[in-house]
């Protein structure tokens, strides 16, 4: 078994949290995206996994939610998202140049790659006023027009990324935390 964590980083200007449109644990969000059996064979299209459609595989990994055969070898992999390892990213992290991971994936005879963004975001102002149904599969990023003589707010070079997740040095869970606490020492509300 082997874990992926799907990461996102973009340029947020006047705009953070941002995420699916249901937020980062959100059930109906289509995760779009290929695979790479271990025999090294991909597949021509991309896939749609979703936190709300499992399947029975074996006694072992009772549910998970994508099982799929490989028409190169035969065997037959999985994927199972895991919810509660993903936060938002915020205009902090974008500044920095880091990203947000997103949504882990613990695969078995699979390796996630190519992410499509095919579904819609949420993320707020810098005012704290949410901006919904942001499309994020335009190439030239979102931008929001400002609003009696208020600052606008834009989503530039948006990248995600799939990594392996033994490349990752801290829990996504305990990254949130150390943010929180680093935030609340400091004094600032979180961004």
């Amino acid at each position: 078994m082997t874990k992926y964590i799907l990461w996102v980083s973009a340029r947020l200007e006047n705009m953070t949290n941002l995420q699916p449109m249901g937020g980062v644990d959100d059930p109906r969000f289509c995760y779009i995206f290929k695979l790479r059996c271990r025999c090294g064979d991909e597949t021509k299209n991309e896939v749609c996994v979703t936190l709300s459609e499992t399947q029975y595989y074996s006694r072992q990994e009772p549910k998970t939610n994508l099982v799929k055969k490989c028409k190169e070898c035969r065997k037959t992999g999985t994927i199972t998202l895991v919810p509660g390892e993903g936060f938002p990213l915020t205009e902090n992290y974008s500044r920095r140049g880091r990203a947000a991971p997103l949504m882990q994936f613990r695969c078995n005879g699979y390796e996630p790659f190519g992410f499509v963004s095919n579904s819609l975001w949420r993320a707020e102002r810098g005012d704290g006023i949410p901006i919904l149904d942001i499309d994020l599969n335009e190439n030239e990023g979102f931008a929001y027009p400002p609003e009696d003589g208020e600052e606008g707010a834009r989503i530039t070079n948006v990248e995600f990324e799939f990594r392996h997740a033994r490349f990752v040095l801290f829990q996504c869970a305990d990254l949130q935390r150390t943010q929180d606490t680093i935030q609340k020492k400091l004094g600032f509300s979180r961004l």
